[in-house]
């Protein structure tokens, strides 16, 4: 009801843009009933996500047909990745070459997560992420059993006290450092040798991005969304989402810190030729200009 409440605001505005795929029927209503210019974003692929996730019938049904309307009532359409961008296209029948249909990728603050020396001396292995079953920690635990190293999680979540359960079976040494802001977790980075994440699925993972902004050496899984960051043994390493997998990449980080450094320098250079947060306006000015052009 938001836009009926605000409609004097809505009134006035030039064009209307939402920001996740739920919770998008407000820009919906201003398109319909205000006749606003609307713009779409997705964080990540919400229906693509719910069927990752298993979610009930119900919610993917739901969000499959809110897509589908939304997709093709919105003036411009913007992901935050190449693959979420195909996969939409494919599974709800748009066309591919329609000038609407957009990429922006999520960008970091380089200012802050900048690139620093990697110490060789530290044990810490680091990963950000919320805990649930999509990130795949139980795995990662599993691949830093027997290892003289310490597993640093930052993130909260519903898995918290099995993960937990499962580190001391282990004999996993891991921090449980909670939900930290981009300062804190700035200063982990500086502090830790590696960063890995092991995800399922992904969208566009900042945190992934904001490590190797920090030139950290990183391992990601080899799933579409992060191969599209992580070109192995270029700027990180890709693995599979398996135990051994992991454990060995790992370990080659660990044995090897001028690979380490390299793939870290090399991150770093990806990240400000990619998603710096100048290009990512420069970028969302671009459809600003052609939505006003086309509607004064």
């Amino acid at each position: 009801l938001a836009p009926f409440w605000f409609r004097k605001i809505v009134r006035s505005a030039d064009f209307v843009k939402t920001n996740q795929m739920w919770g998008c029927w407000a820009g919906m209503v201003c398109k319909i009933f205000s006749r606003k210019k609307w713009i779409l974003r997705t964080g990540f692929e919400h229906t693509r996500h719910l069927q990752a996730e298993r979610a009930r019938r119900r919610d993917r049904i739901f969000s499959c047909g809110l897509s589908w309307c939304a997709y093709r009532l919105a003036d411009v359409v913007v992901w935050s990745n190449e693959c979420d961008r195909r996969w939409a296209t494919d599974y709800f029948g748009l066309d591919s070459r329609d000038p609407r249909l957009k990429v922006i990728r999520n960008y970091v603050e380089t200012r802050l997560f900048s690139q620093c020396p990697i110490s060789s001396e530290s044990r810490r292995v680091l990963t950000v992420g919320r805990l649930v079953r999509q990130k795949n920690l139980e795995t990662l635990i599993g691949a830093m059993e027997g290892k003289p190293l310490e597993l640093e999680i930052v993130g909260d979540g519903e898995l918290r006290d099995e993960l937990e359960q499962l580190g001391r079976t282990l004999n996993v040494e891991i921090d449980f450092a909670g939900r930290l802001d981009n300062e804190q977790i700035r200063m982990r980075m500086a502090q830790a040798r590696m960063f890995v994440l092991c995800s399922h699925y992904e969208g566009s993972p900042k945190a992934l991005l904001e490590a190797m902004s920090c030139g950290m050496g990183v391992i990601g899984s080899d799933i579409p969304s992060i191969s599209a960051m992580i070109e192995h043994e270029v700027n990180g390493l890709l693995v599979q989402r398996d135990r051994a997998s992991l454990s060995r990449a790992i370990d080659r980080l660990s044995a090897r810190p001028e690979l380490c450094a390299r793939l870290g320098r090399e991150a770093a250079r990806y990240v400000r030729q990619n998603h710096t947060l100048d290009l990512t306006v420069e970028r969302e000015l671009s459809i600003y200009k052609d939505l006003r052009q086309d509607h004064p």
